[in-house]
């Protein structure tokens, strides 16, 4: 049944058109050996519901991009703000009624989505005007929420400029604002290839927006969007997602005084670490994801599994090496590397930084998968070890913690390996944690 599911998103995603202007072929990731580019990064994002922010220099196409996903794929169905320093986006939901001498909603509060362009030209007090927007809501002069969009669907992207490893124009973007932006993808890490420029060229080069075809596939991503809390997700990709939020926020007890958690002490970290052997492995320079961040990646990877499916021949099952791919993107700009080491290191690109602590973790992944699945089959049999544990330590301490419940559902009802399908799903309304035992 999963599996005719994640077939079905697939196809609806085959619906989608390719954008008609905008050009870049660039791969930003793969997934299963299939690369995926800008275009597909931003069709993720919108079967998934994730609020986007495109960065990049002047002048490299994120107006066109934005213009060209609103209309290829939304129909033009969509609102459109230009930032500056007296922006007010109530006054798009909201207009007065002379008759009533009171304010009323306007059709605007339907529509599913919503462009900024360039909205660092606003300032920060201006900038906070938009967070209810980008939660889906605004509230009115009563102090009533009001939900924005269509069939519970409400995404926003915008634009910024970047530079120097920071957002400028004539405001910094507030941080509150951009932990709302589930993706910050910066452009000029992945910018278009000679093909691409000197297709640009030769179709037209009137250096403005050009207003591409509307074809209107709101209802195909809705359904998508509704079909991906369905996604298969193995162990590995549950215990991936895991460590980037538990495994990342493990520090030594020596170090943390006991605490074992960088969460606990934010402000010491990376002083306290000096002489520490792990922080030239770049744990004292990375902090674990936020729980919107994490649940963020969690519906990204299962989107960007489904765009791959669309462009060959993926596999419908999410792992681990599709969540650290999808982490490439959500992590740079997620306020979890320290500024400092990515300037001294990585020439103050995030991205570059991101990319190899990535590395690493999927080679320490790599070797303890068999460990991991030897100790998940145990646990699901209710036969888990101590002495297989104890080899799971430090960042990995976390995995224990899961096994350990499992083993004990394991030992209270029997073999969870020999259950039926009926019995199982009885079982997850019990227990939710067994929605990870999908490839037993």
């Amino acid at each position: 049944m999963q599996h005719i599911t994640y077939q079905d998103m697939v196809e609806r995603v085959k619906k989608l058109p390719k954008l008609e202007i905008y050009r870049n072929n660039s791969m930003v990731v793969e997934i299963d050996g299939l690369p995926l580019i800008i275009e597909d990064i931003l069709k993720a994002a919108m079967i998934s519901r994730l609020n986007i922010l495109l960065c990049s220099e002047r002048g490299e196409g994120k107006t066109q991009l934005m213009n060209d996903v609103a209309n290829n794929w939304f129909g033009g169905n969509s609102v459109y703000l230009r930032a500056r320093p007296d922006s007010d986006p109530k006054e798009i939901y909201e207009k007065f009624n002379l008759d009533k001498l009171e304010k009323e909603l306007t059709p605007a509060i339907t529509i599913p989505l919503v462009l900024i362009d360039e909205i660092n030209r606003a300032p920060s007090i201006t900038q906070n005007q938009f967070f209810n927007m980008f939660d889906g809501y605004i509230e009115t002069g009563k102090g009533n929420r009001i939900p924005l969009g269509y069939r519970d669907y409400h995404v926003v992207v915008a634009s910024a400029n970047i530079g120097d490893g920071r957002y400028y124009g004539t405001f910094d973007v507030d941080p509150g604002l951009t932990d709302r932006f589930h993706i910050v993808l910066d452009m000029d890490n992945h910018p278009p290839d000679t093909k691409d420029n000197l297709e640009i060229l030769l179709s037209d080069t009137d250096p403005i927006i050009l207003d591409s075809r509307r074809e209107d596939h709101l209802d195909d991503i809705i359904e998508i969007k509704n079909l991906l809390n369905d996604m298969e997700m193995d162990i590995s990709a549950y215990l991936a997602l895991s460590f980037l939020r538990d495994g990342l926020d493990y520090c030594l007890p020596e170090k943390s005084y006991g605490t074992k958690s960088k969460r606990m002490i934010p402000n010491a970290i990376p002083e306290i670490c000096e002489g520490c052997f792990r922080l030239g492995e770049g744990c004292g320079y990375i902090r674990p994801l936020s729980v919107r961040s994490e649940k963020a990646l969690k519906k990204f990877v299962c989107g960007l599994k489904v765009v791959a499916g669309a462009k060959g021949n993926a596999d419908g099952v999410v792992s681990y090496k599709d969540v650290f791919e999808a982490f490439k993107i959500i992590a740079p700009h997620s306020n979890i590397v320290d500024d400092y080491w990515v300037r001294r290191e990585y020439c103050c690109n995030p991205s570059l930084a991101i990319l190899d602590l990535t590395r690493k973790f999927q080679e320490g992944f790599d070797e303890r998968r068999g460990l991991i699945e030897e100790t998940f089959l145990d646990s699901a049999k209710g036969r888990l070890g101590t002495g297989t544990l104890d080899k799971l330590d430090q960042e990995w301490e976390f995995c224990g913690d899961i096994f350990r419940e499992i083993n004990n559902i394991a030992q209270k009802h029997g073999d969870l390996s020999k259950k039926t399908e009926e019995e199982y799903i009885a079982l997850i309304k019990r227990y939710p944690i067994l929605k990870v035992l999908v490839d037993l």
